[in-house]
């Protein structure tokens, strides 16, 4: 993070993109390099008026599971996971802490489904006969309409029908005057409304969904005020800004991210893009990991300039090995189904 190192970085980014005779250039960083970059930028316009600083969206995605888990672990969120079996001690509480992604996105999508049960319980145990009736009607026509044929354009028009539309806004007061009734339940919807922000701000790399990332984006801002996440509270504001600007300051840029151009898809499944970042994170930096990292020669610079310098051409070697051995990410992904959408998983989850 020394300043002439992101300095070094940006003039190679500008470089490049000047070769190549393009308009502007995308550079996606975390947290602290972008507060370093944006220092060097705001010293030189000029210089980087080409130039458009991006917060990765995967280390964002990890920061707000580390805002859940500081929210809800004492609450018993951290006892839950550990005394139903869905996690080790040691597991749970280093996917609350935001520092195993995976993990962490799958323990809340489980809890929350879990409590979004039983809040649907309580909804139905309080409605009338005459109302479960007609809820019970609604979901039946709705599941056999969307058996009948699985599109995009059937989900939505059956979601948009006024049956169920009247379900969601009964089922919407119900929650709100539940909550003022009861603290508990608010405090726990509050956890539900959380990874539900969080699971759409992952749809939104998932479907290179340009707009929805920056509505997650803004949402999520006042979450890291309130949890002191002090520097991603400041400059996801300041982030949230210069995108909401980019239609004026950088249209090709706007132009390209409204495209899709912030996700990577590295295989050929659907709802498989991924962030840029987090696509680094899979090919190179997991390509390059080896047991102890730079233990044991980390005090001569020079060597450690070589291990850096030769990352990619050792990760481009270890993917040749992994392709002609058939164990590259296309092959696994070849006709397999999302690891989520396995029946062991299934199985799994659903105990």
């Amino acid at each position: 993070t020394e300043l002439s190192t992101v300095y070094a970085v940006l003039a190679k980014c500008l470089n490049r993109c000047q070769d190549a005779g393009m308009s502007f250039t995308l550079v996606v960083l975390d947290q602290a390099v972008y507060a370093k970059a944006l220092d060097i930028e705001s010293q030189r316009p000029q210089e980087f008026s080409s130039v458009v600083l991006r917060l990765g969206s995967f280390h964002i995605a990890c920061m707000f599971l580390a805002v859940i888990g500081k929210r809800f672990r004492d609450a018993g969120l951290l006892d839950v996971l550990v005394e139903s079996g869905v996690a080790g001690a040691a597991s749970a509480s280093s996917a609350l802490d935001g520092r195993h992604y995976n993990r962490g996105v799958r323990y809340h999508k489980i809890v929350a489904e879990a409590l979004e049960q039983l809040r649907w319980k309580a909804f139905v145990d309080a409605a009338n006969p005459d109302q479960l009736a007609t809820f019970r009607t609604a979901l039946s026509s709705a599941f056999i309409e969307v058996q009948s044929c699985i599109t995009g354009d059937n989900v939505a028009a059956v979601k948009s029908s006024p049956a169920l539309l009247n379900l969601a806004t009964e089922y919407r007061k119900f929650c709100q005057d539940r909550a003022k009734a009861s603290q508990s339940f608010r405090f726990w919807s509050s956890y539900i409304e959380m990874v539900g922000l969080l699971l759409r701000f992952i749809r939104a790399s998932r479907t290179a969904n340009w707009d929805l990332h920056l509505q997650c984006v803004f949402r999520m801002v006042p979450w890291c005020f309130a949890y002191e996440r002090h520097n991603y509270a400041r400059y996801m504001s300041y982030y949230w800004m210069q995108m909401a600007q980019l239609p004026t300051s950088h249209p090709d840029a706007h132009d390209f991210l409204r495209q899709g151009g912030f996700s990577v898809q590295r295989s050929d499944n659907a709802f498989a893009q991924v962030a840029s970042d987090q696509a680094i994170e899979q090919s190179i930096n997991r390509a390059t990991k080896t047991t102890g990292g730079i233990i044991g020669f980390s005090r001569h610079p020079a060597t450690v300039q070589r291990w850096v310098l030769t990352s990619h051409d050792r990760a481009a070697v270890a993917d040749l090995c992994l392709e002609h051995c058939g164990l590259d990410q296309a092959s696994e992904d070849k006709d397999a189904f999302h690891k989520e959408c396995q029946p062991p998983r299934l199985a799994r989850d659903e105990q």
